[in-house]
């Protein structure tokens, strides 16, 4: 049950959609996007040539790879708020007396929001830095299956707990969020600083990169 994000068993409507969607779903849906646009803005267009018609403009390297990162997290944020407002609607429409904290369930989904950010970041940062889009799109899921793994294992035994720690995915425990047990201001602000920081050294390293286009 624990594995499956069912940390506090099933008491209203908010605990379903934690369970069902939030803990696996949403996680596949958001990876996918994060890895494939990440790769596909940066490495792929390095790597087929047509990145040398965006740099030949009178645009600056900074500017171009600036508005691409913009593309991508932008994509995540409308994911997010497409999610949220969906679901919100769809409880209020479908489900009598849902019992379910409008607040803390806005509150799960912007910390799931910015989770994504920070796997974009370093989808973003591997696009920008390796030489060509196959090695960029194979680094940047397995990393994230990587921490997947790590917060799949941490949650199966005590004995395999520290994992956790490791983990990204950690931070977005979806049930414990939507019954406000979560650390949101803290979470919220560690991992848009850690967003910043990817998508910074992202764009200097592309800014400083050798390209032969």
């Amino acid at each position: 049950m624990k594995v499956l994000g069912y940390t506090v068993g099933v008491t209203h409507i908010g605990d379903f959609l934690g369970g069902e969607f939030y803990s696996l779903l949403y996680l596949i849906i958001m990876s996918i996007y994060a890895i494939f646009v990440a790769t596909k803005l940066i490495a792929h267009m390095v790597d087929n040539g047509s990145m040398a018609y965006l740099l030949a403009t009178p645009v600056s390297r900074v500017k171009v790879v600036i508005t691409l990162a913009c593309v991508l997290i932008t994509g995540i944020l409308v994911i997010g708020f497409v999610s949220t407002v969906g679901d919100l609607l769809g409880v209020h429409w479908f489900v009598h007396h849902p019992s379910m904290n409008d607040t803390y369930f806005v509150q799960m989904n912007i910390v799931g929001a910015l989770l994504f950010c920070v796997v974009s970041g370093y989808c973003f940062l591997f696009s920008c830095l390796v030489s060509d889009e196959r090695t960029a799109l194979g680094l940047s899921t397995l990393l994230t299956i990587f921490f997947y793994g790590l917060h799949m294992v941490g949650d199966l035994s005590i004995k395999f707990d520290w994992m956790n720690h490791l983990s990204l995915f950690t931070v977005f425990d979806p049930q414990s969020l939507i019954h406000g047990h979560g650390h949101f201001v803290i979470d919220s602000i560690s991992l848009l600083v850690a967003t910043v920081i990817l998508f910074g050294v992202a764009i200097v390293g592309f800014r400083r990169r050798q390209l032969s286009l």
